[in-house]
């Protein structure tokens, strides 16, 4: 199942909180990555150094004690002293070693402290030492085949008891035939202190090592437990003599970089809580401006126009807020505006049915009045009457709002004809239309207030005959009436104060009753149908004349797109 995150606050959360992790992953992937081989080659040459080391201070020691073997053996007094035991067969008169000869010997070695005690056994097995005799016929009767040694050279065993190295030599007589076995001679080393000259060239407390000669009769190790770890860093040498193996546990070796790891994320985890604290307090900071937006958004689409966005800052919430305020002004004022507009299209139509007074009863009425001129064969008020009727029928046009132009130039023709029966001789007139534009639909009632205004201002009271010229006819997009008169036209004061009240947004009663539906109630009617570009455009001089055109723009294309989609 997807999940969705709708608030911004929590995208911001968890943006944040990825990114941290991700950062975490990826340092302690990378600290992994380039500590571990580090760790491993470090702890290889350290483990490689060790061996080098550990092998030459082994031969080193080895070689020492063999010497003092060789220097032993080499004296005169040691040689005699082995072959008078050696031919003295009996084994109750055996040779004593006297003191003088033990401290011969002993001054070989130089004193060495390492050194435990030193044996001569001569060719009957029998034992030469100012020390107990017990530990080196142990040594004798576990290792019988030294009896039948023929080679010269020294062999190193490990102690029976585990805290001593012994190392065996035969003694040939130099002096007569040098592959003659008169003896041999036995050095028992401390293997504490022996061990710990290797131990003291360890680098690491951890670290494992096993010593071993050639004939594996001898065996030095760390611990007791001489296995070798799977996963641990071996390094292996050998002289022809003695091996070592050392190694060391990647476990161990590498409790340094998880020491290191688990402090660093330690410090990350706390910089991401720190992080995360952070976040927090800047997305409340970033969104409390959002949710005030949203809040105020849905109080304006729920219809409280009056909501009002407080502390709208200098960024760009604050921008978007100082907007959104001004357009929740604008709004209500266009919402005021379009009440007051429809308050006053109400009242229009209102004054628009008061003044048809009820058609339907007037040209019924009217029909009868013409039928009873013509019996009283009285022609002219049958012709007014008829003119009359045929002015209230199409002024009611079936209750409809609109009406094409023909019918609206139809409509004032019939109240010329009727004004002209009214004032014979005062007035005559001129009709035309743009061929293509008689079944336009316009606002009606729109031409007749025009030549209304002609007769009544422009030379009802001249005494003299006025000409009315009514053209329909196009420019550009825009359709133009034009109602022209050659009556006494207007002086530019008059003139402008007509155009001032032309710009009222109320009617009023005096306009109402001065010019009948009035030039104010065509443009009032003209800009709430057809917008604020829609109007009367009202020219005149005075002694020459006026002409008022009404400009209703963009109804030509509106009239071609509604006929091609037909």
């Amino acid at each position: 199942m997807k999940i969705r995150i709708k608030s911004v606050k929590s995208k911001i959360i968890v943006f944040f909180i990825g990114l941290a992790a991700f950062q975490i992953c990826v340092m302690a992937g990378f600290a992994k990555l380039q500590l571990e081989p580090s760790i491993v080659s470090m702890y290889s040459e350290h483990l490689e150094r060790f061996a080098d080391v550990a092998l030459t201070e082994t031969t080193q020691e080895t070689e020492k004690i063999e010497r003092y073997m060789v220097n032993i053996i080499g004296d005169a007094q040691i040689q005699d002293f082995l072959r008078r035991a050696d031919e003295e067969q009996s084994a109750e008169l055996p040779p004593v070693l006297s003191t003088e000869l033990r401290n011969r010997i002993l001054s070989y070695t130089d004193y060495d402290n390492i050194i435990t005690a030193i044996y001569l056994v001569d060719n009957y097995g029998r034992i030469y030492s100012n020390l107990g005799k017990s530990p080196m016929q142990t040594f004798m009767n576990r290792n019988q085949e030294l009896k039948d040694r023929k080679e010269e050279s020294a062999v190193w065993y490990g102690g029976e008891n585990g805290n001593t190295i012994t190392v065996y030599r035969n003694v040939n007589n130099n002096t007569t035939d040098l592959t003659q076995k008169i003896g041999a001679l036995c050095i028992f080393i401390d293997r504490k202190m022996f061990q710990e000259r290797i131990d003291d060239l360890m680098m690491e407390e951890e670290q494992h090592y096993v010593l071993e000669n050639e004939e594996r009769h001898l065996k030095i190790s760390s611990d007791q437990d001489e296995t070798e770890e799977r996963d641990s860093i071996v390094v292996m040498r050998t002289d022809g003599r003695w091996g070592l193996r050392t190694w060391i546990e990647k476990d161990i070796i590498y409790r340094p970089v998880k020491m290191m790891m688990r402090i660093l994320l330690a410090e990350l985890f706390a910089l991401l809580l720190v992080s995360i604290a952070l976040v927090v307090f800047l997305s409340e900071r970033i969104t409390r401006p959002i949710r005030k937006l949203t809040i105020a958004m849905k109080e304006i689409g729920a219809g409280n126009i009056d909501t009002v966005v407080l502390d709208e800052g200098e960024d760009e919430l604050g921008l978007l807020a100082a907007t959104l305020n001004r357009m929740s002004k604008s709004i209500k004022k266009l919402m005021e505006q379009i009440h007051e507009d429809e308050k006053q299209k109400r009242y229009l139509e209102l004054k628009a049915m008061q003044y048809q007074i009820n058609p339907h009863f007037l040209y019924n009425t009217l029909d009868s009045i013409a039928m009873s001129a013509r019996r009283n064969q009285d022609r002219q008020s049958e012709e007014m009457t008829h003119a009359l009727a045929e002015f209230f029928r199409i002024g009611l046009s079936h209750g409809a709002e609109y009406v094409t132009v023909e019918m609206e130039v139809r409509y004032v023709k019939a109240y010329l004809e009727i004004q002209n029966m009214r004032f014979p001789d005062l007035l005559t007139w001129e009709c035309s239309i743009e061929h293509g534009l008689e079944e336009i639909k316009i606002l009606k009632f729109i031409l007749q207030p025009l030549a209304e205004n002609s007769i009544y201002h422009g030379f009802r009271d001249s005494g003299e005959c006025g000409h009315i010229e009514i053209r329909v006819y196009t420019s550009g997009k825009n359709l133009q009436l034009c109602v022209s008169d050659n009556g006494i036209g207007m002086m530019p004061e008059q003139l402008e104060i007509l155009k001032s009240r032309m710009a009222w947004k109320q009617m009023t009663e005096q306009s109402i009753q001065e010019g009948g539906f009035g030039l104010q109630n065509v443009q009032q009617r003209l800009q709430l149908v057809y917008g604020t570009k829609a109007g009367l455009h009202i020219e005149s001089e005075w002694e020459e004349g006026t002409r008022i055109t009404v400009v209703i723009p963009d109804i030509i294309k509106t009239h071609s797109e509604k006929e091609g989609s037909v």
